[in-house]
């Protein structure tokens, strides 16, 4: 009697094995999409999933599944000897766009009878991780001619979104700009507040935001009365309320309509800045894109403008 127990459990660990060790050999099969197991997989569950994981922490293989009851004296003990797995589709199939990357630039330079040289370049990447969003972004522009330096700004933004509906979220965001020919010094703003997407669409999508925040910004020193001593001057920091409104419209397969819209209002100055451009796709990563910003400012030092424009057409690198 003994004799036979023994045997029976060394029959059943023997089976349970030999289970275990056809399911780690059948793992790089079944990971690979075109493979003659795949296509089994496929028909006995009616998916194309092809990417396998193994994980410690996952429950799927906790109670095993029916077809594995034809396996000879394998389904009881599945639970105890395998490793827990689940098949799982990727970030691509499910249609979520993890990582989203853009940049563009454009460039002049002449030279004979005039000396010109203008550069201008944007790049944006966002990442996107389960209910959370991330957003950075910089650009720069540069202009001179044969008397020097006629235009230099630069600035950088940064943007986390919390999705707490399946259109609503929460954010809070800075951004920070030097523009030498502005008239200040330095501009920074930081807000929080509410948005909701009203359009996610592959074709069209269309965000607003709105929430309070804090700004700091600094007018350039002025010269004294002796024509010599430079003035610094006092840094201002009020609260301010913030709109933001993206939106994005594919009219075909290869061109595109963007627009980004900024409003930052406080009790001295009002800032808002409006970039547009339309872009035509040349392959499938790169296109052209022809743009024009608005920046205007209600109140700014005395002297300079309350409104610059510029006008690009710059080279666009996209991963999506």
């Amino acid at each position: 009697m003994f004799k036979d127990d023994l045997k029976s459990k060394h029959s059943g660990a023997a089976r349970c094995g030999g289970v275990l060790a056809v399911s780690l050999l059948a793992a790089p099969l079944l990971a690979h999409a075109n493979s003659p197991a795949q296509a089994l997989l496929n028909s006995r569950f009616g998916t194309n999933q092809s990417v396998l994981q193994f994980t410690s922490t996952d429950s799927w293989w906790s109670s095993p599944p029916s077809w594995l009851s034809e396996v000879p004296a394998a389904g009881a003990s599945w639970g105890n000897i395998a490793p827990r797995a689940r098949i799982q589709s990727s970030p691509e199939r499910s249609g979520k766009k993890p990582t989203i990357f853009r940049a563009e630039a454009g460039a002049i330079m002449a030279r004979g009878n005039s000396h010109t040289d203008a550069f201008n370049a944007k790049f944006d990447v966002s990442w996107n991780r389960n209910s959370w969003k991330q957003s950075l972004g910089a650009s720069a522009v540069y202009a001179s001619d044969a008397t020097g330096t006629t235009g230099q700004r630069w600035d950088v933004r940064s943007q986390t979104d919390y999705q707490f509906h399946q259109r609503g979220f929460s954010f809070a965001s800075a951004r920070y700009e030097q523009d030498r020919f502005s008239g200040f010094e330095y501009q920074a703003a930081y807000s929080s507040g509410l948005g909701w997407r009203f359009y996610d669409q592959p074709d069209t999508r269309l965000s607003a935001q709105i929430g309070l925040g804090y700004r700091q910004l600094r007018a350039r020193p002025e010269l004294a009365e002796d024509g010599i001593t430079l003035l610094q001057s006092a840094r201002d920091e009020d609260l301010v309320e913030q709109a933001k409104a993206e939106f994005e419209r594919a009219l075909n397969d290869n061109t595109r309509l963007l627009n980004q819209f900024l409003a930052e209002t406080g009790s001295d100055n009002t800032f808002m800045r409006n970039d547009f451009s339309v872009q035509v796709k040349i392959v499938s990563s790169l296109a052209l894109a022809v743009g024009y910003s608005v920046r205007y400012n209600t109140k700014p030092p005395e002297g300079f403008a309350t409104t610059d424009t510029l006008s690009t057409l710059n080279l666009v690198y996209e991963l999506r």
